[in-house]
């Protein structure tokens, strides 16, 4: 982290990272990716949802929503670095450094568990995808969330792939890495793959 910059002096940030603060408003994931590449803040640069206090006052988000797509930062000690909150709460620009109390999702999970709640059901004449997964896995995915399948097929691996990270639960990488091996690895929503690989997956 660089020395003698004071990160709540969003002046001082905006030098560092050569975007004037005016501009920061609807750059969110840009502005959290730049403060974290130049050293300012450690930690991983994430886009989801914010379920958080919106000023009907505000002009760009100041509508009756239930959650905005936002970006912010993720520190190592589990609180959130958002340098762009301030555009939702109409307020003076400062720094939100503080733990994620629910207001904050990386890669929109909470919606993506709402909306696969129940698998594609299984049909013989469909493709099916042998996809490498150690026996305990594989139990996991065709009992517990596959109902039962005897086999897995296309519609029911792309089901697969698109699970939030709550619900796959510490058999994620397996799983992430048994459809990169089949090349479908683009099936995987890239924040939910950064999130459980890392960049360079």
């Amino acid at each position: 982290m660089k020395k003698n910059i004071d990160i709540f002096n969003l002046e001082e940030v905006a030098k560092v990272i050569d975007v004037p603060v005016n501009r920061w408003v609807s750059n969110c994931y840009y502005i959290s990716n730049l403060v974290v590449d130049k050293g300012l803040v450690k930690g991983r640069a994430v886009y989801g949802h914010y379920y958080g206090y919106v000023s009907p006052e505000s002009k760009l988000f100041g509508k009756n929503r239930s959650f905005y797509r936002h970006g912010w930062i993720n520190k190592p000690d589990s609180n959130i670095a958002d340098f762009t909150r301030w555009v939702f709460e109409n307020k003076e620009p400062y720094l939100f450094l503080e733990k994620n109390s629910g207001e904050y999702d990386e890669g929109g999970n909470k919606l993506r568990k709402l909306c696969h709640l129940t698998p594609p059901f299984y049909n013989p004449l469909e493709k099916k995808i042998e996809l490498k997964l150690d026996k305990k896995t594989k139990r996991f995915v065709l009992d517990n969330l596959l109902g039962g399948s005897p086999e897995i097929t296309l519609s029911q691996v792309i089901w697969l792939a698109n699970l939030d990270l709550e619900t796959l639960s510490a058999y994620a990488r397996n799983i992430f890495i048994a459809l990169k091996e089949n090349n479908l690895c683009a099936a995987i929503p890239i924040d939910n793959r950064r999130a459980v690989m890392g960049n360079n997956f």
